[in-house]
């Protein structure tokens, strides 16, 4: 198994700047999947605003979900914009 660690700050349209620590991980025997995480310190202003964000998506889910655009006047969680795009 190969990793990789980096740090990257994204732009997110709701909560602003995130500072995660972000690790991929390619399998022996199937390079073409990379297994990827996004993880911000505990306690962190990126920590909480992920709080913000799960919330939101409770309350705003995608269509056909509980608490979605379809029955509660939301809309699908936006991908970031910015520096780095979430994917």
């Amino acid at each position: 198994m190969r990793s990789s660690h980096d740090t990257k700050v994204l732009q997110h349209p709701i909560v602003g700047e995130l500072t995660l620590h972000t690790e991929a991980l390619t399998f022996p025997g199937d390079r073409d999947q990379t297994l990827f995480t996004f993880l911000a310190d505990p306690g962190s202003a990126s920590d909480e605003a992920l709080t913000v964000l799960s919330a939101w998506a409770v309350d705003h889910g995608r269509p056909g979900q509980r608490g979605s655009g379809a029955e509660g006047g939301g809309r699908p969680l936006p991908y970031a914009s910015g520096r780095e795009e979430l994917p």
